[in-house]
């Protein structure tokens, strides 16, 4: 079982070489406008909404290692098809085919890696490991970052068929890893649909996630919609090429893994909590201020939430990971993560039409200013109701004490 932990390490770094991580949205553009880049996302962010859950339960049941494996060819296969594209609509097919490839892989790959660890007793290590190899995911998209720039320079479906390449690599190397022994049960239809029924419930009926749930969900949200759509955008509206989409994202990504090493020292000198509230705020105003930025400040604004990601990611699956029983824990990641797409597959349509409208940085300012506002609300209305429930148990105690007298 220690096995797994070596192969996680390279498997999963090996996956986020994704070479067309600068340059997909000029590939995009290539075909269509920025409101038929929303399509191809809404395709894509519709069939991973509706599948997140399903494939989370099909992990549960038929096991995470075969899931992975899945994951890993399928997303291989999408990749191969988009660099193969000649028209917007083999984009939509092939993006549909990755979405399939990412849902298996959502979820799945950290309950693999928490049920691996607990069956060694060292699930208390999660959040070290879980930041060792994203730091190292990082660094892989950072190298592949600056290849795919100029791989597209010379042939824009050159990115794509790397990328299938090495993802398939790291397919062959998830054969070797070995299923941790959980509580399974066998398929069926009835157990199909409890394990769905699960993600839902133990997200939102736990006691340690009851609270701050909608809170993570706010924060996870905006991260997805910036990843998605936002920094690229915002990128091509800074006025950068390809080449230097290749160099940014490469000092993102790198940027990024330094955060991600340096986590578990933050974490030593400050709560969890604060570093957690911190970074969001500063996603939401870094954001919001986007419109006053020039080509350089836009940049490092990008590489300064990027290099908080973690910082929010990180506690937000080790909390739901400690929270959730183990034979529903890839169901509820992956509700999670079903729940944290949805604003932007509402939004998706919206976005891209107001792009071509406007620009990039008015649509990014209203979302960042409406989710400050939303989390600021919501935390102004648990701190009211912490205080209001203290003044009831203050009197209650008031009343026992007169009693007693």
């Amino acid at each position: 079982m220690r096995r797994n932990i070596t192969l996680f390490k390279i498997i999963f770094p090996v996956y986020c070489l994704w070479f067309w991580l600068g340059i997909w949205m000029l590939y995009y553009l290539r075909f269509t406008s920025f409101e038929g880049v929303a399509v191809i996302e809404l395709v894509q962010l519709i069939s991973r909404f509706g599948l997140e859950i399903p494939t989370g339960a099909i992990s549960d049941i038929f096991g995470k290692k075969s899931t992975l494996t899945l994951s890993l060819f399928t997303i291989a296969i999408g990749n191969v098809l988009m660099g193969l594209s000649s028209n917007f609509n083999l984009i939509v097919l092939s993006a549909f085919i990755c979405s399939i490839g990412y849902t298996l892989l959502s979820g799945n790959s950290d309950a693999l890696m928490y049920e691996t660890l607990k069956s060694l007793s060292l699930e208390h290590t999660y959040d070290t490991l879980s930041a060792k190899i994203l730091k190292w995911e990082l660094i892989a998209n950072g190298i592949a970052s600056i290849v795919g720039g100029f791989l597209y320079h010379f042939s824009p479906s050159l990115p794509f068929f790397l990328t299938a390449g090495v993802i398939a690599i790291a397919g062959v190397l998830s054969l070797w890893v070995e299923e941790p022994l959980v509580e399974s049960e066998h398929f069926s239809l009835p157990v199909y649909l409890r394990y769905m029924k699960s993600g839902f419930s133990e997200l939102f009926a736990s006691k340690l996630l009851k609270r701050d749930v909608l809170l993570f969900l706010l924060a996870s949200s905006f991260i997805f919609m910036t990843v998605e759509v936002f920094d690229a955008s915002l990128a091509l509206n800074f006025h950068y090429d390809e080449r230097q989409m290749g160099i940014l994202f490469a000092v993102v990504t790198l940027v990024a893994a330094f955060g991600t090493h340096m986590y578990p020292q933050i974490k030593k000198r400050f709560s969890t909590r604060s570093v957690f509230f911190f970074s969001t705020f500063f996603m939401y105003i870094s954001a919001l201020l986007s419109g006053f930025y020039g080509m350089l400040a836009g940049g490092i604004s990008i590489v300064g939430r990027n290099l908080l990601d973690s910082y929010i990611d990180i506690p937000i699956s080790e909390r739901i990971n400690r929270a959730v029983e183990s034979k529903y824990r890839a169901s509820a990641l992956s509700t999670f993560s079903m729940l944290k797409a949805a604003p932007y597959v509402v939004l998706a349509i919206f976005i891209g039409k107001y792009m071509d409208q406007t620009s990039p940085v008015q649509v990014v300012a209203i979302i960042a200013g409406s989710y400050l506002y939303l989390t600021l609300f919501f935390i102004v209305g648990i701190r009211i109701k912490q205080k209001l429930r203290a003044r009831a148990s203050s009197r209650s105690s008031s009343g026992s004490t007169s009693l007693s007298v």
